[in-house]
């Protein structure tokens, strides 16, 4: 080592080079290739990506703030002109707060509900409701406050998919794709909903950002910050364990520099990370239910089976969506917890679907139809407004801009490939969306990953689109240059 800091110092160093460990030496050429190939964000593009975010705060403040404040009563029934919070959304609300009164994920209905019952309950995997806990402890109780919180995790968001989107196509498709996310109505509307996929975006962003750093320079360093963040996905949604051999089989096959080996180590290691990030969390379920599913991060499985598995949702008007009335087995919460309430749903879905087993490619189709607003869109726009609590304008024109978007996004992905730039870390999310729509139902929130993808792809087109111009402005010069070069000299 010393004779080797050393020969680097002296007027000798292409000499001394041989000296250098050769997977050391490797290492730092790849470096340097991809600093050279593609280097760090632009001050011009920074800026750029940081008013975009600046424009999204403006928005999701105003949304919260102005547009829909919270609603006066939780849970307020037909109210539009305001944020009403209810289902999920004040599923997680209630169970930060009796996370943060030292109950650590009981069961928010029982104990607010029905006279401070205690109970066990897992309907969502751990980090939202710990996040909304975190917030409680330094001061930030109210819904309004917590909604306030999240709209800065949304535009931390922005900025990530400025960077996610710099590591793809370079500086301006940074600042394009921070424009898109910053006015799409499909994200700043989740950042005022008070639900998962706030920091889910955030996450997803931060999660591709990962990828192809660690496709373009595979450090150990890298594969751990993508391991993490595939890790911390399944935390947020319980969809997302997919994710990990999604991403990573795929990605470490298709990158190059690495031996055999190392690509299995890279699939091994992420993979046992995962494990013993989510172990803590999975082994007190199983300690603590009675029929925890092993290896899954919620027992709320069943209740979201169950809901998508009836004559409704089969051959009614709710063909690839959800209804409430496929909740027809009354259970008692009294005998049974919530492991064995969820086993008993999903053995009721699983029944049901064996006996209607000609009807689920159809609906399977409507399912990832309706997900991507390609089936009865503004019926599930409608849905969006009237169950989700989305808004309605705003629903609607979110439903105008995935349109025009979409067929951009598809532009450019064949751009991408061209360029030999990997889709993995792309195709993965919208993969997982897909099956996950297939198995449950097709609702616009739990697109998000997909919708970032769009976001991206998109601005990878336009800013191809803008490229090819400039190159159209300066050929046109140089040929008429030449074309004039080539008339006679006029006489005298």
């Amino acid at each position: 080592m010393v004779v080797w800091v050393f020969a680097r110092q002296a007027t000798l160093a292409p000499l001394a080079s041989g000296f250098v460990p050769t997977g050391l030496r490797a290492a730092r050429q790849r470096r340097a290739a991809d600093r050279d190939a593609h280097p760090a964000l632009g001050r011009g593009a920074a800026i750029g990506v940081a008013l975009a975010a600046l424009v999204g705060l403006a928005i999701r403040l105003a949304q919260i703030l102005w547009w829909r404040p919270t609603c006066p009563v939780l849970n307020r029934q037909g109210a539009h002109a305001c944020f009403k919070i209810g289902g999920d959304a004040l599923y997680g609300y209630w169970q930060g707060v009796l996370i943060d009164r030292g109950l650590w994920f009981k069961d928010p209905a029982a104990y607010f509900l029905r006279g401070g019952i205690v109970r066990e309950a897992a309907g969502k995997p751990p980090l939202y409701p710990g996040f909304l806990a975190a917030l409680g402890k330094v001061g930030l109780t109210t819904p309004t406050e917590q909604r306030l919180a999240l709209a800065f995790v949304g535009t931390a968001a922005i900025v990530m998919i400025g960077l996610a989107a710099h590591q793809i196509a370079g500086d301006r498709a940074a600042v394009i794709a921070a424009a898109i996310a910053a006015i799409h109505p499909l994200l700043w509307i989740n950042d005022g909903m008070l639900q998962i996929e706030s920091v889910y975006t955030l996450l997803i962003a931060t999660m591709i950002w990962c990828s192809y750093r660690w496709w373009r320079d595979p450090t150990w360093g890298r594969l751990a910050a993508l391991g993490v963040s595939l890790a911390l996905g399944a935390t947020l949604r319980a969809e997302a364990q997919l994710l990990v051999p999604a991403v990573m089989v795929p990605l470490a096959w298709t990158t190059t520099g690495l031996t055999r080996r190392r690509k299995v180590l890279s699939v091994v290691a992420v993979g046992v990370g995962s494990l013993a990030l989510w172990s803590p969390w999975l082994v007190w379920n199983q300690t603590r239910f009675v029929e925890a599913p092993m290896g899954t991060m919620t027992v709320g499985t069943g209740a979201v089976l169950v809901s998508a598995y009836c004559d409704e949702t089969f051959y009614g008007d709710a063909l690839g969506y959800w209804a409430a009335h496929c909740f027809t087995r009354v259970l008692d919460p009294t005998k049974l917890d919530a492991s064995q309430i969820d086993a008993v749903q999903r053995r009721q879905a699983l029944d049901y679907a064996r006996d209607h087993l000609g009807r689920l490619p159809v609906v399977v189709v409507a399912r990832v139809a309706r997900m991507y607003d390609l089936y009865r869109p503004l019926d599930t726009t409608r849905l969006n407004w009237q169950v989700e609590g989305r808004g309605r304008w705003p629903s609607y024109l979110g439903l105008a801009v995935h349109w025009l978007l979409l067929p951009f996004a598809l532009a450019g992905a064949v751009v991408s490939w061209r360029r030999k730039v990997t889709l993995v870390p792309l195709l993965a999310q919208v993969a997982v969306v897909t099956v996950t729509a297939a198995i449950s139902f097709g609702v616009t929130r739990y697109r998000v990953p997909a919708d970032v993808v769009e976001v991206l792809l998109a601005a990878v087109a336009f800013d191809a689109l803008l490229r090819r111009r400039q190159r159209r402005q300066v050929s046109t010069p140089a040929i008429d240059q030449q074309q004039n070069a080539d008339l006679p000299a006029p006489q005298p």
